[in-house]
């Protein structure tokens, strides 16, 4: 029984809006042809067909004026502006980029010298570390190359010989062989 009464509903909803349908396209068909009957009397009057286009006047660079707007739009009639405006803000744009595009150059270059200036110091600051550092070395080695050949000398001077002169070979012989270290 539900499905009847849907049917029933949807078809009448249908004809309901085949009917106004009909009612406009037949209220579009009239106000047609009394627009098609003005313009065939006007053409009579004044002797141009009704379909050929309006001439424009030409503005001074020879291009033909479009005719204004009937209906502007709502929604964006407030941003509009004329054309003389957007040519001076297309300028004004292009010289901003233009600047700007000068100062990213200027500020690259100004980036590319304190670099190398930077570069230049911490290069100066490492060679003169590791200058400092190499000297140290050398000296420590020059220090280290004199107490070499003082601890040669030493043991090659007359002080040497003398004291193994004066030792114990008795003492250094035992010491040699750990048997004699025990009967003693």
């Amino acid at each position: 029984m539900p499905s009847d009464i849907q049917n029933i509903v949807a078809d009448s909803s249908d004809d309901a809006s085949n009917q106004a349908d009909d009612d406009w396209s037949s209220e579009d068909q009239v106000e047609n042809d009394k627009v098609s009957i003005s313009e065939e009397e006007t053409a009579k009057t004044t002797g141009e067909h009704p379909q050929a286009p309006k001439k424009t006047p030409a503005n001074r660079s020879g291009t033909p004026r479009h005719p204004p707007r009937n209906r502007p739009s709502l929604s964006l009639s407030k941003y509009r502006i004329s054309k003389r405006k957007a040519r001076k803000l297309r300028l004004e744009s292009r010289k901003f980029r233009k600047r700007l595009e000068k100062m990213r150059k200027q500020m690259a270059t100004e980036l590319e010298a304190q670099v190398a200036n930077l570069e230049r110091q911490v290069g100066q600051q490492i060679r003169s570390e590791l200058e400092a550092k190499v000297a140290n070395l050398e000296r420590q080695m020059e220090e280290m190359t004199i107490r070499l050949s003082d601890t040669e000398q030493t043991n090659k001077g007359p002080n040497r010989k003398r004291s193994s002169d004066e030792g114990d070979t008795h003492m250094q012989g035992m010491e040699d062989d750990p048997k004699k270290q025990r009967v003693k």
